[in-house]
């Protein structure tokens, strides 16, 4: 009887590592961001580490600091700009964030459209210490979340449908079906509930942010545990976010041509 090897974990490919590595870079603290520390906080050989942090040094994405620590260099520099341009109103979005978690007292995000999906684009922690923690480029659910709701509550069937399947729903139709009700309730009130539905023991309120033709672009969420952040509380934030909505939306007169003068 012949026995059957048994299959190898796929490996890590060469560019997976390389691109990992300038995430890396991108998100670790400066100070003392060497290759031995970059090497650990990748789970990379140092010697391979050192490798691709040269060749991402030789193609311009990163370069070495007189200490030795790495950098993002001209190309990666560039390439944030440019990402950062296509993203409307982010300066006045993170402000916001700042903003309502000084109020409020508990966790601000910003999400944006990009495509046919959500991204978190700006977050704002709050000082307690038992808080959700959620980084920066992480996917938003259309259909769980109560961001991804408020966006999907503005936005016609067929739009809906795009939302979800970009996100992977198998079935888009079932899963509009499903979340249906909770949108139209949230069309309704102005604002969006996730009750532990996103996260267990996680409670967020969240409402859409429009473009100059009342079209969603994003949204803000502010959420915390829900044996802390209660609904009655939850409830009585929502004016808030929606001030805060109102004064982002780009149909703003204080804000639209403010950033048509800018681009």
């Amino acid at each position: 009887m012949t026995t059957k090897p048994a299959t190898a974990e796929p490996r890590t490919s060469y560019i997976e590592r390389t691109l990992r590595l300038l995430e890396l870079v991108s998100t670790l603290p400066v100070q003392g961001r060497t290759a031995t520390v970059i090497a650990r906080a990748g789970d990379v050989p140092l010697s391979t580490a050192a490798r691709l942090l040269s060749n991402l040094c030789a193609w311009g994405y990163l370069r070495a600091d007189h200490q030795g620590w790495y950098v993002p260099g001209p190309r990666l520099v560039a390439m944030s700009v440019m990402v950062r341009s296509t993203l409307p109103a982010l300066d006045q979005l993170e402000a916001a964030a700042r903003r309502l978690t000084a109020e409020i007292g508990e966790s601000v995000t910003v999400g944006q459209l990009v495509g046919d999906n959500l991204y978190i684009v700006a977050r704002a922690e709050s000082e307690h210490a038992v808080r959700a923690v959620n980084r920066l480029g992480e996917p938003i659910s259309p259909s769980t979340s109560a961001l991804g709701k408020a966006v999907m509550a503005l936005v016609p069937p067929w739009r809906r449908l795009q939302l979800l399947d970009a996100a992977g729903e198998t079935d888009p139709q079932a899963a509009l079906a499903a979340v249906g009700p909770e949108l139209e309730l949230a069309a309704v009130q102005g604002y969006a509930n996730d009750e532990e539905q996103f996260a267990p023991g996680l409670r967020c309120r969240a409402v859409a942010v429009l473009d100059a033709d009342q079209v969603p672009y994003g949204g803000l969420s502010v959420g915390g545990p829900a044996a802390r952040f209660t609904a009655s509380i939850a409830d009585s934030v929502v004016p808030l976010l929606q001030d805060a909505a109102e004064q982002l939306s780009l149909a703003n007169p204080a804000h639209g041509p403010d950033r048509h003068q800018a681009s």
